[in-house]
This record gives C-alpha cells, structure tokens and sequence, in this order.
C-alpha cells in the first residue's frame, strides 16, 4: 500500500512540473495537450502555485487565457498570499 502511495506522489509530482514547466515557457499546445490528457489544472507546487499563477507571473497571456477558459481559478491564492491577477 505504501509503494502506491508512493508512486502516487511521484506521478502527481511529474505532472506538476511538466505542466507548470510549459506554463513557464508559454507552450501553449503543451499545456492544451496536458488540460485535455486530464491533468489537473489547479496542481500546486511547493509555492502553492497553480499553473495559472505561473503563466501570470512569467507574462504568458495566451496560456493565461486559455487556462481562464478551461475554468482555472482565478482566486485561489498562493504561499505569499496572491492571486493568479496579482503575480505579474
């Protein structure tokens, strides 16, 4: 039971850093492809950044858009208490 617990974390790990990567970068058909392969939009990462935080704060207004559109929320506050709207 650990061990899938474990594997778990690793895979829930992977895909949060892949997805927050392509935010960062502005790969748009990366992030279309990862929303519709049912990654999970609001994954955090150990800033409590969700990929919409990201994509704000690196000025990636496509992915921005794009993640909006998909329902991505647009209030959840991160480690530093700021919103998607607050991190540019």
């Amino acid at each position: 039971m650990m061990a899938i617990a474990c594997e778990e974390f690793r895979e829930k790990r992977m895909m949060t850093y892949v997805l927050s990567d392509a935010c960062k970068k502005g790969n748009l058909d990366l992030v279309k492809s990862l929303i519709e392969c049912n990654y999970d939009i609001e994954l955090m990462n150990h800033a409590r950044e969700t990929p919409l935080m990201i994509a704000s704060r690196y000025n990636k207004l496509e992915v921005v858009k794009y993640l909006i559109s998909v329902g991505a929320d647009k209030e959840v506050k991160c480690f530093y208490e700021m919103t998607p709207l607050i991190c540019t």
